[in-house]
């Protein structure tokens, strides 16, 4: 949803990310396309606002300097109606950042395909399998490519708690669903889980069901459900919510019991995890919840916290659902050239990476530049799934994805549908859409 933003990574692999993407800072990224010369001056239009808008603008410092154009950050945070008065003014930014890609193409008529100004195979080398192909068209063209990745799919939990009880992270669904069962036999509640979130209520629920989509039925269904061509009353929708229930409905499972999670808050369901007697043992949430830790937690991040990817069922699908933002061109020059070369890069980023809050979509990025190893497992994580898909809910129409689904998933938990209802409910909504 639009309000939100593995097993346990082996030294080597942290190692290895630690490393990664070491090509020297003097670079300028994937080999230019010869462009007209522009007047060194490139407007770029995004949501970033407040602390994020900072953030990205020091991350521009280095761009600047690489390139010798002038750089000016435009904020929009309603930008989705700024991008549309700013066309139909004819007053285009040079570049745009989409916080998803269904608008961007949706504009794509008065953009510069990316195919006509950056080396694309260079990039789709580098980024995680997926992302290039998020703002792609029909045709095959490509109108917007990943500047900065948040994902879902992760698994958090308390390494204090882990270690006390001799417990291992899973690295298969078999795996998880064995240690479920020991944390009951050993008389612990599995799972903290909670779906509250004041009038979007649900949208927890909505990424659970997303990640076992993806992982039973594979990106491609993913993608046809996302779209609409895949109804809700599918058997690829039915696998994943009962999946899913098969979290939140056994007894014991959840802390609080199933009744609880309707109402238990999404931002504060893990603060019984990091006790000295947690009232729960494991939570599936984006990395943005780095921020929603408790201080203590946050304090001593590397020493308290584990992360591992929910994992696939067999033979399924090991990767991660997430949002991205998007840069599009609108101008179709050198300086425009120049700019993107770097800021789609695996060179982009790093004064931001180490504020926190950012990954980078790029396998080969420097993850040394990272603020913790927490992070640098959660990056892990992004770089080792199979695809990286866009959140579904987010790309259905609003009545969809951010009504119906949240809304109906609420009360299909709350005992107040059944799941058949729930999907004659969100198949109604897209059908009215």
């Amino acid at each position: 949803m639009t309000r939100r933003f593995m097993s346990l990574v082996t030294g080597g692999l942290v190692l290895s990310l630690a490393l990664a993407g070491c090509s020297s800072d003097a670079d300028q990224g994937p080999q230019q396309i010869e462009l007209p010369a522009g007047d060194k001056q490139v407007e770029i239009l995004g949501s970033f606002s407040g602390d994020e808008a900072t953030l990205f603008e020091a991350a521009l410092v280095d761009v600047e300097q690489r390139t010798g154009v002038d750089i000016t950050y435009t904020p929009a945070p309603n930008f989705n109606q700024e991008m549309s008065d700013r066309i139909a003014a004819g007053n285009l930014p040079d570049i745009a950042l989409y916080p998803e890609p269904n608008l961007l193409l949706s504009q794509k008529t008065s953009m510069v395909a990316l195919d006509d100004i950056v080396n694309l195979p260079a990039l789709q080398d580098t980024l995680v399998p997926g992302m290039d192909a998020l703002a792609r068209d029909a045709q095959g063209k490509t109108w917007g490519l990943p500047i900065r990745a948040n994902i879902k799919s992760v698994v958090w939990y308390s390494q204090k708690a882990f270690k006390a009880h001799g417990y291992t992270a899973p690295t298969t669904d078999a795996e998880l669903s064995a240690l479920v069962k020991k944390i009951k036999a050993d008389g612990g509640t599995p799972w903290c889980l909670g779906v509250e979130s004041g009038s979007s209520t649900g949208w927890t629920a909505t990424d659970w069901i997303e990640d076992y989509v993806l992982r039973m039925s594979g990106a491609e269904d993913y993608r046809k459900w996302a779209a609409g061509e895949i109804p809700f009353h599918s058997d690829l929708f039915n696998q994943a919510a009962l999946k899913f229930k098969s979290v939140w409905d056994p007894a014991g499972n959840v802390a609080g019991g199933a009744q609880a999670v309707a109402s238990t808050s999404f931002a504060t369901v893990d603060d019984g995890m990091f006790t000295s007697n947690p009232n729960c043992y494991l939570m599936r949430q984006g990395s943005f919840f780095t921020g929603f830790l408790p201080l203590n937690v946050q304090e001593n991040m590397d020493s308290e916290v584990g992360v591992f990817p929910l994992p696939a069922t067999e033979g399924g699908t090991q990767g991660v659902v997430g949002r991205a933002e998007l840069a599009a061109a609108f101008t179709k020059d050198a300086d425009v050239q120049a700019v993107l070369n770097r800021m789609l890069s695996d060179l982009f980023g790093g004064t931001w990476a180490k504020a926190g809050g950012w990954l980078s979509p790029h396998i080969t990025f420097d993850g040394r530049k990272y603020p913790n190893e927490t992070v640098r497992s959660i990056a892990a994580i992004l770089y080792s799934a199979q695809v990286f898909v866009y959140d579904a809910s987010d790309l259905m129409p609003e009545t969809v994805g951010n009504g119906a689904f949240t809304q109906s998933v609420t009360k299909w938990i709350k005992g107040e549908m059944t799941l058949d209802q729930m999907t004659a409910a969100i198949d109604a909504a897209w059908a009215a859409s």
